[in-house]
């Protein structure tokens, strides 16, 4: 015999915060607000919740002469269980001290409910699926709409809360080190690392070492153990750790491309494919990967074992599965669902992305904000835009290997160029000079 299911219901949570809400109206409005009425289980209490929402909007005040009246004007009064009921309320709990806690309950069980739904939810695209992309496009789409209703949309809260949470970080930050380190010392320095929630762009023009960069950073994070995520929808896996291992074993990467390895090299190479083994580091190469697949996969990784950095290499290769009017609003869709992704993973987030062409004909090669490619909504939704310029690209009396990173924009500080060096022949960057910070802190 199958065992029988829990009720997905708590009549007692629903009753203690119908009674709470009448003990002490104001210190519970902002619940009143959070929680819509189709979260409560019994349809009585969903009129009771009704009639207070119309009470707080009608008469900018809820007491219990005022909720019967507004019962009864519904026609819900008897509806309800009466005035009779309306007392009993009151009685299910003595303070409204724990109203947070029983709404908390409330909205669980709502949680649970809508879960159960859309397994079996799931269950019917899969058995109706006509391919493997679409079902999977189908399954993100219902798992998004489930998330963003139950892990975002928070409500408000009173500047007190967010007082004493700001204050709990602060200490926080006096016991652990801020931000997500890069390795880059200079860029640590000036920018205090990679910051949860944040979306940052790395453009460039092709061949300039954005790439390198990324694995550059992706290698630096992973050896704090801090779990790093790379979408790489240019270049297959296999590519991917080949440079890395060229810059661990020091072992020149072309000669790793063509299979001419000495033998001395032979004992760097294990032990650096060894050491490359420990990172948490995980490689996504899906081509043409869709939003709905970056999100369901960082999702994942996010969940169990947990993330730390996410890495997209690069922005303008990523399909959304859905049409467009143009190719800035597609491009556009992507960097807000990017940063959203940010946000809801609480991590930060990287993506390479192109320049336009048009800085060729300038005399001036440095990149502007005005150089990103295909969207204005780029810099509008990055909290941080670095550029990489290697001078030695357009004018021979420079070094080829020196190369500015330059931050274009920083939402939180300053902005600034920094000096990198470029090792080809293990296609990765180190620091190379200390930050020129300008003196401009971006506003927005």
């Amino acid at each position: 015999m199958s065992p029988v299911s829990p009720p997905l219901f708590s009549e007692e949570a629903e009753q203690a915060l119908l009674g709470a809400c009448l003990i002490d109206p104001a210190g519970t409005a902002h619940l009143r607000v959070q929680i819509p009425e189709a979260q409560f289980y019994f349809t009585r209490h969903q009129r009771i919740w009704r009639a207070m929402h119309t009470c707080d909007q009608r008469y900018q005040a809820l007491d219990f002469r005022l909720l019967v009246d507004e019962l009864a004007r519904a026609g819900d009064l008897e509806l309800v269980g009466g005035v009779a009921y309306l007392a009993q309320l009151l009685t299910v709990t003595a303070t409204a001290m724990h109203a947070a806690e029983y709404a908390a309950i409330v909205r669980q069980y709502t949680a649970q409910r809508a879960g159960v739904q859309l397994a079996g939810e799931i269950a019917r695209l899969c058995y109706a699926a006509e391919s493997a992309e679409a079902l999977t496009a189908q399954i993100s789409a219902q798992v998004a709409s489930y998330t963003s209703t139950f892990a975002g949309g928070r409500g408000p809260h009173p500047i007190a809360a967010v007082a004493e949470a700001v204050y709990d970080d602060l200490v926080r930050l006096q016991q652990t080190q801020p931000g997500v380190r890069t390795g880059l010392v200079d860029l640590d320095r000036l920018t205090g690392g990679l910051f949860p929630s944040d979306l940052m762009l790395l453009a460039a023009r092709p061949g300039v070492g954005k790439t390198a960069l990324l694995l550059t950073l992706a290698r630096n994070v992973a050896r704090q153990q801090r779990r790093v995520l790379v979408f790489s929808l240019e270049m297959a896996e296999r590519q991917q750790v080949l440079r890395l291992l060229a810059g661990e074993a020091r072992v020149d990467g072309a000669s790793l491309r063509t299979g001419a390895i000495a033998a001395e090299e032979w004992e760097p190479l294990q032990n650096g494919l060894a050491r490359l083994a420990d990172l948490p580091l995980w490689f996504d190469d899906t081509p043409a990967a869709t939003l709905a697949h970056l999100r369901a996969t960082a999702m994942s990784l996010a969940l169990r074992p947990g993330l730390d950095l996410v890495l997209v290499d690069y922005l303008q290769l990523i399909t959304t599965g859905r049409p467009h009017p143009n190719r800035n609003e597609e491009v556009g869709y992507i960097s807000g669902q990017l940063k959203a992704l940010a946000r809801e993973l609480d991590v930060p987030v990287l993506a390479a992305a192109q320049l336009n062409r048009a800085l060729e004909a300038r005399a001036d090669k440095r990149p502007t904000l005005a150089d990103l490619r295909d969207s204005g909504r780029l810099e509008q939704d990055a909290d941080l835009v670095l550029f990489l310029h290697r001078p030695g690209l357009y004018d021979p009396a420079e070094p080829d290997t020196l190369t500015e990173l330059i931050v274009a924009k920083h939402r939180h500080g300053p902005t600034g160029t920094l000096n990198l060096i470029f090792q080809p022949r293990w296609q990765m960057f180190a620091g190379a000079a200390l930050p020129t910070p300008t003196a401009e802190v971006a506003d927005a």
